[in-house]
Order: structure tokens, then sequence, then C-alpha cells
């Protein structure tokens, strides 16, 4: 566990690699917080989120409790510029609104959709975990795409994102 402490004496930046044996308390997340970094966490029952500061939040298998899903969550960040999200066990039980401020995203699984991340300019993902996808959307500020690819039909697929990136100056494919 690492915490990092501004001068002041308030934790901004707290990153946690735990077991999921070890439930963290809601009172270890403090308002003040910048940076999130969450990896084989079991949130406990009752947390609440209400991250206002908030601006980067990696999160690695995460395992949140049943009643709040991850609309909850990101809905408390409203200044949220970097989200990653990997192996989460959650739910997306509400719309979640585009993120105003959010300018880099990373996610490897579907339950999140691609359109609430149209206007970052940075974005990674999962083709895997988005197979119906239809893009009646453009990635206006999109200038570098990662996309993991699974087969070689979703080359197609590869294009069609490409169409709808007109900033788009940089391109990485990998193929698992």
């Amino acid at each position: 566990m690492m915490a990092t402490v501004s001068g002041s004496g308030r934790l901004q930046h707290l990153d946690l690699n735990l077991n999921y044996n070890c439930p963290i308390p809601s009172f270890v997340f403090c308002k003040n917080l910048v940076v999130l970094k969450l990896t084989d966490v079991l949130v406990q029952d009752n947390f609440f989120v209400d991250f206002p500061l908030l601006k980067m939040l990696p999160l690695n298998a995460v395992m949140l409790p049943k009643y709040l899903d991850l609309s909850h969550v990101l809905c408390g960040c409203p200044n949220l510029e970097d989200l990653e999200l990997n192996d989460m066990d959650c739910e997306i039980k509400e719309k979640i609104n585009r993120f105003p401020k959010l300018v880099r995203a990373s996610i490897n699984n579907g339950i999140l959709p691609l359109e609430i991340f149209k206007d970052v300019h940075v974005l990674k993902f999962h083709w895997s975990y988005q197979p119906n996808l239809e893009l009646d959307f453009d990635f206006h500020n999109l200038v570098e795409l990662e996309m993991v690819l699974q087969l070689t039909k979703d080359w197609l697929r590869v294009f069609e994102v490409f169409k709808h990136s007109p900033k788009l100056q940089t391109l990485v494919i990998d193929k698992v």
C-alpha cells in the first residue's frame, strides 16, 4: 500500500494494491484525493462516492458492493481526466453521461458504452467487449487510439472507427 500526502497534510494520492480478503472501509477515501488507484480491492458495503477533486482513477480487478454500480462511482468524480477500467466485477444500472473533462480512457470490458468516451483524446479499448458496436457518433477529439483485436474479421471494424475519427494521428492495433 502506498499513500502520498501533500505538504498541507491532506491525502491527495492513494494507491492500494490488496488481496480481496482485506475489504476497504470507506473512511480510507477522502474528498481531497486527486489520484485513486485500486488493484485487487474489495470495497465494503458502506462505501459512498464523493471525489470532487479526483482526476485519475485506475481501477484494476475491483469488486464493488451489489448496491453500488459503476455509474455511482463515476458520477461522484466530476473532474475525472484519466480513467482506466480492467477486470471490473460490477454492474451498470443507470445511464452514464459523458465526462466533460475526460482526456484519456482505457477500458478492457464492455460494461460501459463506447459512446461516453467520444470526447476523449486518447482511447484504448478491447474490441471483443464491443462486439455489436454501431458507430452513429464521431470521436471529434481523438488523436490516439489503441485497439486490441482477437479475430481477423475485426479489421473491418477498425476501418469503421478510423472513419469516425477525423483528428486521429496515432493508431495502434494489438492482436491477441
